[in-house]
């Protein structure tokens, strides 16, 4: 096991720090938000990075999960430490708010001028300043947005019932009577905790954080996040695994999220801290995080990609939605895109919704990689307690997926995120309604293909390949 010592020998000789020229560091939209105005939020990479610590912590074994945990945060936090000790040192003399992120070495400060980003280029160690953009993510989609008070519940909602959750939890009791806990997050716009669906399985002190305005309690002002939780956890009929504890951080504060929130929120699932930001705890730390946000892909994007190999170095399966900007091929959105479980969306009658983004990915790859229910998604709302509304969207696909993977790993949470997704490649059914779409090459009628994936989503299935193979 690497102890701390090795971790600070490791550190202090990470390679040297080359030097880049200043006029090509600041990006050239921090440069155009310079001319509209006086200050920018604005994010600075350093040239240490993250990708030799993430290497050394994986190549060394722990004894448990939480082990790894604290020994990732430690490691990634005395990284950051090092390779920005001259720029906090020098920050810390001026009147300019800053908080480095230690998940992806970088430094967010709030309304930076042109003169210290000047200043700051001249760092040595620093390679990039950009601006923390917060205009330009997709707004979560939803085509249909229907509001009910009060449900005939507790019956199943329909895309509950497609992918045969409630089956698979009975088996899943009736195989393994002591089911271990498993924690779910969503970084999404927040969550109604107080929603009748909700309230019995939130996880508690470590399970909410807000980045930007450092509230103390579980809130969404736009009800997105409070919708996908619900399909994950929700009890009521609602939710895909009501016996999963839900985590929630506020990465989307409105309609938009900031670079600085996400980026927040990822490192925040590696290592829980309280609301107020003190005292982290990583053995709270989720067993996946659900994703329903992204953007359309830009080339070099590459900001999120950090956060998601962290991810899996600590052992949190990451799922997201594909996007929404479908049908055409070659729509799959970021970070879906990335090697993570990227969901589209599927209609009641297993034909994929017309706005689920296609593969395939940027990167080349099969996506998305699997489906499931999407179109006309029944879930709590954030306007009252016992609200309900319908959405649409790979966003509302997401959650699904994020609910069978919860299943899995109730059944065995030692799991890999390899073993994970073939488990949900396994189960997933083929026979749908497919149009005969070719998306490079492949016909959606062959799976897996860039259309569906390897199929839609079925937690009974995959439970019962699970059990089968054990």
């Amino acid at each position: 096991m690497a102890s701390l010592m090795h971790i600070l020998t490791f550190l202090a000789i990470i390679g040297s720090i080359c030097s880049t020229p200043i006029s090509s560091k600041v990006s050239p939209g921090l440069q155009k938000k310079f001319r509209q105005g006086p200050t920018s939020k604005v994010l600075v990479t350093f040239a240490t990075g993250t990708r030799a610590v993430l290497d050394f912590v994986s190549q060394n074994e722990y004894p448990d999960r939480d082990t790894l945990l604290f020994s990732l945060a430690t490691a990634l936090d005395l990284n950051s430490a090092q390779s920005q000790s001259s720029v906090r040192s020098y920050l810390s003399t001026t009147n300019f708010t800053f908080d480095p992120l230690w998940v992806t070495d970088q430094l967010w400060i709030k309304d930076a001028t042109l003169e210290l980003v000047e200043t700051l280029a001249a760092f040595p160690e620093v390679v990039d300043i950009s601006d923390d953009e917060d205009t330009f993510f997709r707004k979560p989609s939803s085509p249909s947005d229907n509001l009910c008070v009060g449900r005939p519940g507790p019956l199943a909602e329909w895309g509950v019932a497609k992918v045969r959750a409630e089956e698979a939890v009975v088996l899943l009791k009736s195989v393994l009577p002591n089911l271990p806990t498993i924690r779910i997050a969503t970084i999404d716009t927040g969550v109604r905790y107080t929603h009748e669906a909700l309230r019995d399985n939130y996880l508690g002190d470590w399970g909410w954080f807000d980045p930007s305005q450092g509230t103390p309690m579980p809130n969404d002002g736009n009800g997105h996040g409070t919708h996908t939780t619900g399909t994950i956890a929700g009890s009521l009929g609602i939710g895909v695994y009501p016996d999963a504890k839900w985590m929630a951080c506020k990465g989307c504060a409105t309609n938009f999220c900031s670079m600085y929130d996400l980026i927040k929120c990822g490192q925040w699932v590696l290592c829980p801290t309280l609301a107020d930001g003190t005292r982290r705890d990583c053995s709270k730390a989720p067993h996946l995080v659900s994703n329903s946000w992204g953007i359309d892909y830009i080339q070099g994007t590459d900001w999120f990609d950090n956060v998601i190999e962290a991810w899996h170095v600590g052992h949190v399966l990451p799922v997201f939605s594909i996007g929404n900007s479908g049908p055409n091929c070659a729509t799959a959105g970021y970070p879906g895109s990335l090697d993570v479980i990227g969901v589209g969306s599927t209609t009641t009658a297993d034909a994929i919704s017309s706005f689920s983004s296609v593969g395939p990915s940027i990167h080349s790859v099969m996506k998305p990689d699997i489906s499931a229910p999407g179109s006309a998604v029944v879930s709590a709302s954030h306007t009252a307690d016992n609200a309900y509304r319908t959405l649409s969207g790979t966003s509302m696909a997401c959650p699904h997926v994020a609910g069978v993977s919860a299943i899995i790993l109730a059944f065995n949470e030692t799991l890999s995120y390899e073993e994970v997704k073939g488990t949900l490649f396994t189960g997933a059914a083929t026979n749908l309604m497919t149009s005969g779409r070719v998306c490079d090459g492949v016909i959606d009628s062959v799976f897996p293909n860039h259309v569906f994936g390897h199929g839609r989503v079925d937690a009974l299935a995959s439970l019962e390949s699970l059990i089968n193979r054990k």
